[in-house]
């Protein structure tokens, strides 16, 4: 997925790893916060994950914030994502637009724009009705279908937990896995999470 910040990144890949993990068929996912890694970072624990999860499982590994890479770097993610994907594993990515390398580096790879992101006049309904928001708001006018925009209109009606709500859920996904994840391997950086 490659789009602005308030697009709602965030929160479709951890509702992906949530389906995953219910799957008990399947069952193995893990997400990464990749804000702040480099290259180097990045490719070292796409191998550790390699050692530690078992590829007939068809692990999804979804990575969050992922950094821009260029060159050598780049070349090596990439390039040990396809070895791992011919494996089994499933990847997917979230980053910024200014992460355009690594899209046209993936070119093999299903992309996501903002376009595909933006909340749809048919599903304004739904979304004022879950978060409060009066429906004599021009919710299309005000956010352009932005969904953190949408979501925000919650607090301009006077609302404030609307945003609270809105997000919470990822918030305590990372939260949760984080912890797990820090009780079973003992500090293994498979999570580097930011959110409070």
């Amino acid at each position: 997925m490659i789009a602005p910040d308030g697009f709602g990144k965030t929160t479709l890949l951890c509702q992906r790893v949530a389906e995953v993990q219910r799957d008990s068929s399947r069952g193995v996912a893990r997400m990464i916060d990749a804000a702040g890694m480099d290259g180097e970072e990045l490719y070292g624990l796409l191998g550790e994950l390699e050692m530690h999860l078992d590829a007939r499982m068809r692990p999804l590994v979804a990575i969050d914030n992922l950094p821009t890479l260029h060159g050598a770097a780049l070349e090596g993610v990439a390039g040990r994502m396809r070895s791992l994907h011919r494996r089994g594993f499933e990847f997917l990515l979230a980053c910024l637009p200014g992460n355009r390398a690594f899209a046209n580096g993936m070119g093999d790879a299903y992309k996501v724009t903002p376009q595909a992101l933006v909340v749809r006049p048919r599903e304004y309904s739904d979304w004022t009705r879950m978060l409060g928001i009066s429906g004599e708001l021009d919710v299309y006018d005000l956010t352009q279908g932005i969904p953190a925009l949408v979501a925000m209109l919650g607090i301009v009606d006077g609302r404030q937990l609307s945003l609270e709500r809105f997000f919470a859920q990822p918030r305590r996904w990372y939260r949760g896995a984080g912890s797990r994840r820090w009780r079973r391997r003992k500090g293994f950086p498979w999570y580097r999470t930011r959110l409070a």
